[in-house]
């Protein structure tokens, strides 16, 4: 770890009175996340969770993380929230361990059970839609994308217009890689950074990319995506633009 680091790390666990008072032991950096730097914070009489804020990161708006956690926090489906602030989160500590690669072959009633929960939730005009995430990332790297892949992405949003994938306005997570994903009994999933309104399936399109997973390889997954008008195009053409979103990140983390 960097020396520099280090110490803003311990200036800024002096600061925070919750892990002081509950007796700050030591702390260690987790080997998960790539756009913040996660600790598990060590006390006498508890474990915390602390998730240093990257800032400036394209897709991500802090207030409207908060706002979403409020919003499912009865759900139970995330660790609760001790301390929240502009440069960090501070949640209780959950011991389960992230999903392995295998969990993501293999559990998708467990995922379905959970995510179709916040995926009732509907949001109102003071969260931040799909649309504009993905102008946001296209106008980053546009300068970087091949005349192919422009006309590729932009066949597959009109596709996705034309079937009223961007009007739904619910509660999607936007990132559930295996990372996010916490034990089985219950699933608790993290990182709630770049949730905002949104259409279910895109979620499934997300895990599906992540994981490599064929279309057709999970009923479970596929029936989900069923239940919704259209849903297996959407899905398809999800899992299509999942891809080309996450080529469009890469190139903005190399400018």
């Amino acid at each position: 770890m960097d020396k520099t680091t280090a110490i803003n790390i311990s200036q800024l666990i002096e600061k925070i009175d919750e892990i002081q008072h509950a007796g700050f032991v030591s702390y260690e950096q987790t080997q998960s996340g790539t756009v913040n730097q996660n600790y598990i914070i060590h006390c006498l009489s508890k474990k915390f969770f602390l998730r240093i804020n990257t800032p400036d990161v394209a897709g991500i708006q802090r207030e409207n993380e908060l706002k979403i956690l409020e919003k499912i926090k009865n759900l139970a489906i995330s660790p609760n929230i001790i301390s929240p602030n502009k440069d960090y989160l501070l949640s209780e500590y959950e011991p389960q361990d992230c999903w392995s690669a295998e969990d993501c072959q293999r559990n998708h009633k467990t995922l379905i059970k959970t995510i179709s929960q916040y995926h009732e939730i509907e949001l109102d005009g003071n969260f931040p839609d799909f649309n504009q995430r993905l102008t946001h990332y296209y106008d980053k790297s546009k300068h970087f994308l091949t005349f192919s892949f422009i006309y590729q992405y932009q066949h597959t949003i009109k596709k996705l217009h034309e079937l009223g994938f961007f009007d739904a306005i619910n509660l999607t997570h936007y990132d559930l890689n295996r990372y996010n994903l916490l034990g089985k009994k219950p699933l608790k999933i993290i990182d709630w950074e770049f949730a905002g309104k949104g259409h279910p399936i895109f979620d499934i399109a997300m895990f599906m990319d992540y994981n490599n997973l064929p279309i057709n390889q999970s009923s479970v997954l596929l029936q989900y995506c069923k239940e919704f008008q259209n849903g297996e195009e959407i899905l398809n053409l999800s899992i299509q633009l999942a891809s080309q979103m996450n080529f469009m990140w890469e190139k903005i983390q190399e400018l």
